[in-house]
């Protein structure tokens, strides 16, 4: 009797730590309630929005290296800049009452982006919001545009503005933009142009969306004074012109895969802290004058910029990465300065009637680093100056002179060619009409050369 007792309660205290143990390897509840509230603005019912929330966007991380080691250049990217909730899966989803409010049961502790969407109302976003009470979204009814608009003023503020058809905005309308607005092209093909006054508040910002990656849409600026575009960001392929305008483009993002992301032409102006990525074109020039590229990340473009008959440009303190060719330079005055220029193609490219001075920039694992080019109805018409550059790790030629190309002997004294061997460095250079003079030359980097504070 005593050893049935003694077996019943080892039996009992086993299936207890047994229950325990098990309880145990499954881990505490980690889910929560999450809630929050929509307001239709004009609305009394605000039912019928759809909530969602999405898992955090991956990085690009050889841009997030970039911004890390040069923080002061590009822009930051964030979940901001790369969030885009149609190309992904919503995790949960729910829909709101007529009251607005909603809540989703036993969803994962974490950071969600929480998207709230109805049609005729467009769509917004609250970003990197921790699961719990998720807060207030308001929609806005959606403004939509075709045809021709003239005499008018267009105030948006967090609004959500569709384009529906070609819209022009002739030259006697007012822009302005408040807030976080988004600017969505709705079909394939088609075109916003903007020919009258457009003003950024300091703190706005413009999200444009395209209905696909194929749509080929555009956003013109014609014959603008003093054009301001800033904090604005393409999150999907869209080409950018601007014509007969000076302009300022500042912590803005681009992006368009089949075509050129920014064209400039007949203006002048300045472009800075911004990111042009996986573009055909990052920047086209075209008979442009005294405008500055500076602080740029160009990254995985097929040509980062492309310079056609521009006068006065300079371009400083940009990255340059992992492109066919960097710099397509025809006929173009410019001074080069300060840049960095890696894991590419060829770097730079010069033909036409071109005056290059290029100075303190680093070039690291290249094809060809410098390449002149002979045209035959402009020969002998380039005019070249290249001091204190490092070149470092190129494969080809870290220079090369076609013949007839020159208008004068090649400048190239003070470089660090990646070697102090003389015969080394010739071997780099490919100079059959022997109009280049490499000497002096550095026994070591120059170490102010490259992108600097």
């Amino acid at each position: 009797m005593k050893l049935s007792a003694s077996l019943f309660t080892f039996s009992l205290l086993s299936l207890i730590v047994l229950f325990s143990c098990s309880k145990d390897s499954s881990g505490p509840d980690n889910t929560v309630t999450v809630s929050g509230k929509v307001t239709l603005e004009g609305q009394s019912d605000h039912s019928g929005v759809t909530v969602s929330l999405y898992a955090l966007v991956t990085l690009n991380p050889e841009i997030v290296a970039i911004n890390q080691q040069y923080p002061a250049i590009g822009v930051k990217i964030s979940q901001e800049t790369e969030f885009d909730h149609r190309a992904g899966t919503a995790v949960y989803s729910t829909i709101t009452n007529a009251s607005g409010d909603w809540n989703i049961e036993k969803v994962e502790q974490g950071t969600y982006h929480v998207v709230a969407e109805k049609d005729g109302f467009g769509w917004r976003y609250a970003l990197n919001l921790t699961a719990g009470n998720m807060g207030t979204l308001l929609l806005k009814g959606v403004k939509t545009f075709s045809g021709m608009l003239a005499n008018q003023a267009f105030a948006f503020n967090n609004d959500f503005i569709r384009i529906d058809g070609n819209t022009i905005f002739d030259q006697n309308t007012q822009v302005s933009f408040t807030g976080v607005n988004y600017l969505v092209f709705s079909g394939n093909n088609l075109a916003l142009i903007l020919r009258g006054g457009v003003n950024y508040q300091a703190d706005s910002r413009l999200f444009a969306f395209t209905a696909n990656n194929n749509s080929n849409c555009k956003l013109n600026f014609e014959n603008i004074s003093n054009l301001q575009i800033q904090n604005f960001t393409a999150l999907n392929k869209l080409a950018v012109t601007i014509t007969n305008s000076s302009f300022n483009i500042n912590n803005s993002v681009f992006y368009n895969p089949d075509n050129i992301a920014i064209r400039t032409s007949h203006g002048s102006g300045t472009i800075r802290n911004s990111i042009f990525r996986n573009s055909l074109v990052g920047v086209a020039m075209d008979q442009v004058n005294n405008t500055t590229v500076e602080r740029n990340i160009y990254h995985r473009n097929q040509s980062d910029i492309e310079a056609d008959i521009v006068d006065s440009l300079m371009i400083q303190l940009n990255s340059f990465s992992n492109a066919v060719v960097n710099l397509d330079l025809v006929s173009t005055s410019c001074e080069i300065k300060n840049n960095e220029f890696s894991n590419s193609t060829e770097g730079i490219l010069i033909s036409g009637l071109s005056n290059i001075k290029a100075t303190l920039n680093d070039f690291k694992d290249y094809f060809k680093n410098v390449r002149l080019i002979a045209i035959s109805h402009q020969p002998n018409s380039i005019a070249l100056t290249m001091n204190h550059n490092n070149f470092i790790n190129t494969s080809d030629f870290i220079l090369q002179v076609a013949t007839g190309s020159v208008s004068q002997s090649v400048d190239a004294t003070l470089n660090y060619w990646g070697t102090t061997i003389i015969l080394e460095i010739e071997a780099k250079i490919a100079d059959v009409s022997n109009v280049v003079q490499f000497e002096p030359y550095l026994f070591n980097a120059d170490p102010q050369a490259g992108i600097n504070p």
